[in-house]
């Protein structure tokens, strides 16, 4: 089935709604998630304390993706509005429209927006933010 959505690249001005959204899942529970893949000790994440190459550092963007993705589902009762304008205004479709979605296309497309590749980026800047 085609989506019935298209999602534009992430930019400097998503940064102020992500962290609303981040501020209300609980800074706390995020900055685990970012600490967990070394995204709060140094400029390049790491495991173990070895320094990821590129690959790697996909791989951690992509984890904290789907762990930051668990955290908005728990959390949907308090993020929704705010995600829901997020996800909006990096899109074709309107508020409206998203709420109109069914379930399933619903949690799809919060599935397919978390994941967006430059994601892991757009995650990286905001652990900036909450050091």
């Amino acid at each position: 089935m085609d989506k019935p959505y298209v999602f534009r690249a992430l930019n400097g001005g998503d940064i102020s709604p992500m962290l609303k959204i981040i501020k209300k899942l609980g800074l706390k529970d995020v900055g685990a998630v970012f600490m967990q893949h070394g995204l709060m000790e140094s400029k390049h994440p790491t495991s173990g304390g070895k320094k990821q190459d590129g690959d790697q550092v996909e791989q951690i963007g992509a984890a904290v993706a789907f762990e930051l993705a668990e955290l908005i589902i728990d959390a949907l009762d308090r993020v929704q509005g705010d995600l829901n304008t997020l996800m909006a205004s990096c899109s074709n479709l309107s508020v409206e429209q998203i709420n109109a979605l069914p379930l399933d296309g619903y949690v799809g497309m919060v599935s397919d927006f978390i994941t967006k590749p430059e994601m892991s980026d757009c995650f990286k800047a905001v652990a900036k933010f909450m050091k």
